[in-house]
C-alpha cells in the first residue's frame, strides 16, 4: 500500500506537548519532543505549531509580556534557543490583556534531536498560570 501524505496531520505520539505558563513573573518549558532524527531530509515536510491563549488583563496586565522561545538540545537535558520563531510575544495592553496567537514554524535543518518552547514572563502582578500553551508537529502542506 502506498503512503498518502495528508497536509496537517498530526502524529499522536507526539502530540501535544502542553505546559502551563508561569503565575508570575519566572519561565516554563512545555515537555521535550523528541524528533528521533535530524536533518533536511527528515524535517522538510514538518512544521510546528505552538498555540498560545487569550490572556486576560489580571494574567498579563498593562506593559507585561509573555515571550516564546524554541529550544533545542542533543540530550534532553541541556537545551539552548533556536532563533525561529517570529512574533512571539504577547504583551498586555489596553486594559484587554493579549489576543490569543498561533505561531506555525519550519525548524532548520541543524536542529538537534529533542525541541521544547520555553515561556517567560516579566513583571509580577499578572497570574497566567490558569492558561496552557500546546506545541504540536504537523505535516506541511
Amino acid at each position: 500500500m502506498a503512503f498518502e501524505f495528508a497536509p496537517n496531520k498530526t502524529d499522536a505520539a507526539l502530540n501535544p506537548a502542553a505546559k502551563s505558563l508561569p503565575a508570575a513573573a519566572g519561565t516554563a518549558d512545555t515537555a521535550s519532543m523528541d524528533l528521533n532524527a535530524t536533518g533536511p531530509l527528515i524535517l522538510r515536510r514538518t512544521e510546528f505549531q505552538l498555540g498560545v491563549p487569550a490572556l486576560a488583563v489580571l494574567a498579563l496586565p498593562n506593559g507585561e509580556t509573555a515571550t516564546y522561545t524554541l529550544q533545542d538540545s542533543a540530550d534532553d537535558t541541556a537545551f539552548v534557543a533556536v532563533q525561529v520563531l517570529t512574533e512571539a510575544t504577547q504583551t498586555g495592553a489596553g486594559g484587554a490583556g493579549a489576543a490569543a496567537k498561533t505561531i506555525r514554524f519550519s525548524v532548520p535543518s541543524d536542529i538537534r534531536r529533542y525541541i521544547r518552547v520555553r515561556v517567560t514572563t516579566s513583571g509580577g502582578s499578572g497570574d497566567c498560570s490558569a492558561s496552557d500553551m500546546t506545541l504540536t508537529i504537523r505535516c506541511a502542506p
